[in-house]
């Protein structure tokens, strides 16, 4: 083996994602429930998370490019809410905001959220999807200091408060 792989398309990637990546932590999820050794278990899922993350985060600038980034990015936030609502995990209770604090980091300073286009047939700018998304699913996240810019952005224009006379 010499050099690296030829790069992939994004289109292939997320292609990758959504026959194979989230089909993968969607069995993940529903193996938790019938798990027998719940610590395996656990870390099997941190793994699920942890390839997630890596994997989005390695491709994210040819993701971006897909007129369909949105739609893979709130199947990654859906799954990412699911793991963290996996019942008695601590270590994914701990392990799944991190994971969603350093993605949001990463896809800002990549840019992500900065474009005012409406995505999808939505009314909303994907940085404003995913600040709902995020308030909902882990609100002490939200609300970070870190993440203050990108939340700042997503919020719609406050009215200008009017003078008392």
């Amino acid at each position: 083996l010499a050099g690296a792989p030829p790069a992939l398309p994004p289109a292939v990637w997320a292609e990758a994602f959504e026959q194979a990546v989230f089909p993968l932590l969607t069995e993940l999820l529903r193996q938790w429930v019938a798990a027998t050794d719940a610590a395996e278990q656990e870390r099997l899922m941190l793994r699920g998370v942890t390839l997630l993350s890596k994997a989005f985060l390695h491709h994210l600038s040819g993701l971006l490019s897909l007129r369909s980034f949105h739609l893979l990015w709130l199947r990654a936030l859906e799954l990412l809410e699911q793991f963290l609502r996996a019942p008695q995990s601590e270590l994914l209770a701990e392990a799944v905001p991190e994971t969603l604090k350093n993605m949001l980091l990463v896809m800002g300073a990549s840019g992500a959220f900065e474009s005012r286009a409406r995505v999808g047939d939505t009314p909303q700018t994907l940085a404003q999807l995913t600040a709902a998304v995020v308030e909902t699913m882990c609100p002490q996240l939200s609300g970070s200091p870190d993440l203050a810019g990108l939340w700042h952005e997503a919020q719609p224009a406050a009215a200008p408060a009017v003078a008392a006379a």
